[in-house]
């Protein structure tokens, strides 16, 4: 009897040994682009990393460029192009509203003070209106830790306020008074006594109020610790300085520098009898 043979008996094994060796070729490759589209990815990413950083530091000088153009040029709005395809765009805001925040929200030093103009700087004169300002200034300040601290604490501040005002700057008019929330101090000053209030989102806890007329400019000097301080006029307080905003661009990163920029203090030696002396 014979046996029927299709001439196939001897490829099973080949075609198996074939078919495992494409799949290791397949995985290899399919290893092969991970491994390069992962290094391309890297690379990618590396480079957009750079030029943003690039861009960044183009952009942040470009922003400082418009600051020192309007500041140089004592201008209100700058535009420009510089060299390494940045540019920048700044703009000044005077510092003038019923709400202001002295030395735009920083701590006054202790002892130190810093200043409110009723009238025109530099020459004490009349303001845009016509006059020098007149009427009721509410001053409010920002509690530290507390009246009674220890370690590393800060205690509370006090305030003076010194003003000067009069109807002509060859007589001045000086009037002082100090106001302090911690009676334990036993420094005979007045309690203020009010509450306090929010100005350009900063808490402060404590006011009092005084009445200036045909004013000159005033001192307010924190005693015990820095403090900061706002103040409210019934109304519109005279410039205090300028808020100079600066946007400079490169690429697609854009950067922005806010300065303040407000008037020099005062020497205590222009004043006679050294009024603002704390």
């Amino acid at each position: 009897m014979g046996f029927f043979n299709n001439g196939n008996s001897q490829k099973g094994p080949a075609c198996r040994q074939a078919g495992q060796i494409l799949l290791v070729v397949v995985l290899a490759a399919v290893v092969a682009l991970t491994v390069g589209l992962s290094a391309v990815s890297r690379t990618i990413t590396n480079t957009k990393v750079t030029t943003e950083e690039a861009n960044s530091q183009k952009a942040l000088s470009a922003a400082e460029a418009g600051i020192e153009e309007l500041v140089s040029n004592a201008g209100t709005l700058a535009t420009g192009d510089l060299s390494n395809n940045s540019r920048f765009k700044a703009g000044v805001t005077p510092i003038a509203s019923q709400d202001i925040l002295i030395n735009n929200g920083a701590p006054i030093l202790k002892d130190d003070g810093a200043d409110i103009w009723f009238s025109s700087y530099p020459d004490f004169g009349n303001n845009p209106s016509g006059s020098r300002w007149s009427g009721t200034m509410t001053v409010y300040w920002k509690d530290n830790d507390g009246c009674s601290v220890s370690g590393t604490q800060v205690v509370n501040p006090a305030i003076e306020v010194v003003v000067i005002s009069g109807a002509s700057k060859n007589s001045p008019i000086m009037t002082r008074a100090a106001y302090d929330a911690c009676n334990s101090r036993g420094n005979n000053f007045t309690n203020p006594g009010g509450g306090g209030t929010t100005i350009s989102g900063v808490t402060l806890n404590h006011r009092f109020k005084i009445n200036v007329n045909n004013g000159f400019i005033a001192r307010i000097i924190p005693l015990y610790a820095n403090a900061i301080i706002g103040v409210h006029g019934d109304t519109s307080l005279p410039s205090q300085g300028n808020i100079i905003d600066s946007v400079g661009t490169s690429g697609n990163t854009t950067r922005k520098i806010k300065v303040f920029q407000g008037f020099p203090k005062i020497p205590i030696e222009y004043f006679p009898y050294n009024l603002f002396l704390p």
